[in-house]
């Protein structure tokens, strides 16, 4: 954050933060979204007796 502020100034680094901020919260939820989806995607293999191999 130091290096931001004497590049850009006060006004642009905090802008930089709030977007950093923004952008943190949008990638926890697509997270959120993708464990979920592995969870459902771990009953279909249960519900279905599907294996799958580990790779070696």
């Amino acid at each position: 954050m130091k290096a931001i502020h004497s590049i850009y100034g006060e006004k642009k680094a905090l802008a930089f933060l709030y977007k950093l901020a923004g952008e943190t919260q949008k990638l926890e939820q697509l997270i959120q979204q993708v464990i979920a989806l592995i969870g459902k995607f771990r009953a279909w293999q249960k519900e279905h007796k599907v294996t799958t191999q580990n790779p070696e």
